[in-house]
């Protein structure tokens, strides 16, 4: 790892706008929370190749399932949930929500 001394520029910019690389673990732990049979993943981007720094991905889930993934990803160990967007689907009572969600180190 390289020290705030040897950080210059755009390197320097990029660490404090993103952080430092996400690790195996957090792609693991990432799995094994979205891992569920009442969630479709939709969407996973991963930036910042080759070693990711952010990732980007959005999913569908019952109402029942919403608080216990948005639980797992905000005490999430090994990466910080940066944003996590709710798009509710139904009307007038929402039955199924799309959610978009940011993760980083």
């Amino acid at each position: 790892m390289t020290t705030d001394q040897s950080l210059r520029g755009s390197l320097k910019v990029l660490r404090d706008r993103w952080g430092t690389p996400l690790g195996d673990q957090a792609f693991e732990q990432l799995s094994e929370i979205l891992d569920r049979d009442d969630i479709r993943v939709t969407n996973i981007n991963c930036f910042g190749q080759p070693n990711p720094d952010v990732v980007r991905g959005s999913f569908t889930a019952g109402a029942g399932t919403i608080g216990p993934v948005a639980k797992d990803l905000f005490a999430a160990r090994t990466f910080k949930l940066k944003e996590l967007k709710l798009f509710p689907k139904g009307i007038p009572w929402p039955e199924i929500f799309n959610i978009d969600f940011e993760i980083g180190q």
